[in-house]
């Protein structure tokens, strides 16, 4: 089994090249909405450790409430790269580590599987990215610490400190639905061109929301409950009854930072979890 990490940025720093009409904070979350999907349905992971300090990204995790996710925090020293290390640090000794960017739209639980798969016969594996430069996913078997060079010329960095590059030469890669599969694995995104490509693959349902646009964004009304949830959140009930928490981290990043019970507010609702809240106005000029 593998323990398999997911550093996510501040979403406000996030995409900065990625020059699209949707707001790229919004888009950079639906990406790592996708990435934690595919982790949770890949059979191989038995914990998943996701390193972030947004508010946003906590609070996702937090509704999904799912027992093999631990959030950590960057760490003391900034970067990517130390933070990885920091998270895997945590992990006990005997761990298959795999660390997996949060920006691939387009990965799903059996293209991730088929990576795990194939990175279990190495002692150290990694996948670049479509570009052949960068590096999507960092894999390791053995039991000598982890060394991340995520960043300029990853792939380069990666080969020099002893990672086999997937897909090895033994892969069949006549096969259409293998060639999918891996391109899946390599396509981040970080420019208007890049997120075409994704598109073209097929990305997430996160992702597919939020390039559909306003005017099918799924927003409902909400009534707030007034009971506290457990992160210090708040509860809420939908027009149609069903009842959900709004989570701290949302209350927050919202025009509200103090919500009375009665009080109704207008939310971003994705698979079961409250997203965003606000005005109608103010949700959708997040959309454009």
């Amino acid at each position: 089994m593998w323990s398999v990490i997911v550093p996510v940025k501040l979403l406000a720093d996030a995409k900065s090249r990625l020059h699209v009409e949707h707001g790229r904070s919004d888009l950079a979350l639906a990406f790592f909405h996708d990435v934690l999907a595919a982790v949770l349905g890949a059979e191989p992971i038995s914990h998943i450790v996701v390193v972030g300090d947004d508010p946003a990204v906590q609070a996702m995790v937090h509704q999904v409430a799912d027992p093999r996710i631990d959030l950590v925090s960057q760490g003391p020293t900034p970067g990517l790269n130390p933070a990885i290390r920091h998270a895997a640090a945590q992990l006990p000794s005997q761990s298959r580590v795999a660390v997996i960017a949060s920006d691939l739209p387009c990965l799903n639980s059996a293209t991730l599987t088929m990576v795990l798969d194939h990175a279990s016969t190495h002692p150290r594996a990694f996948v670049t990215d479509a570009q052949g430069i960068g590096t999507t996913m960092l894999c390791q078997t053995d039991q000598t610490p982890i060394e991340p060079a995520f960043g300029t010329r990853s792939r380069a960095r990666h080969r020099q400190l002893g990672y086999r590059e997937l897909p090895v030469a033994a892969t069949d890669l006549t096969n259409s639905s293998v060639q999918e599969r891996w391109a899946r694995a390599r396509r981040d995104v970080d420019t208007a061109v890049d997120l075409w490509d994704a598109e073209r693959l097929g990305v997430g349902s996160a992702t597919q929301r939020i390039l559909r646009g306003p005017s099918t964004a799924p927003f409902q009304r909400l009534l707030t409950a007034g009971g506290d949830s457990t992160d210090g959140g708040i509860e809420a009930v939908t027009e149609d009854g069903s009842r959900l928490v709004i989570p701290q981290g949302v209350i927050e990043a919202s025009p509200f930072r103090h919500l009375r019970p009665g009080q109704r507010v207008l939310a971003v609702i994705d698979d079961g979890l409250v997203t965003r809240i606000g005005l109608t106005g103010q949700l959708i000029a997040k959309r454009t």
